[in-house]
């Protein structure tokens, strides 16, 4: 006795990620049809099924809780140094993306921007103190 079960894939249609645009996404589907036989007999196709595929909608609600704790973290760190360490833009965009690096920001992704860079100056005769360096970044 010979049994045959056959599956056709006849369309596949995926239900597609939500993103911000749309955000109850879309349904996905999958139709198909079924080839039937045994033996000597005829070969049979059903009719064409659906699955129907049903999206998830988007929440931001934890992304959004999780973005602003990270906000949050980030604006109570200390990110100050001395001049010595720090008297070129690479190196403190590169200080700072090291700090916020080493934070539990749950999973959040971040680039740090910059705004401003203003090189310390080293005290002379004239301004024995020097002058403070800045550096203002935006962290997204």
């Amino acid at each position: 006795m010979n049994r045959q079960l056959s599956e056709r894939r006849y369309k596949h249609q995926s239900a597609k990620i939500p993103r911000t645009l749309h955000q109850n996404g879309e349904d996905g589907e999958y139709e198909f049809t079924v080839r039937l036989s045994l033996g000597k007999g005829a070969a049979q196709t059903t009719k064409v099924f659906a699955v129907v595929i049903t999206r998830t909608p988007y929440d931001t609600t934890d992304d959004n809780a999780a973005i602003g704790a990270a906000n949050t973290l980030i604006s109570g760190t200390n990110f100050e140094t001395i001049q010595v360490r720090l008297n070129k833009e690479d190196l403190a965009k590169k200080f700072v993306e090291d700090i916020i690096g080493e934070l539990d920001l749950n999973g959040v992704n971040f680039s740090v921007a910059t705004v401003v860079f203003t090189a310390a100056k080293e005290g002379t005769a004239e301004n024995k103190p020097g002058t403070n360096g800045s550096y203002i970044t935006v962290q997204r």
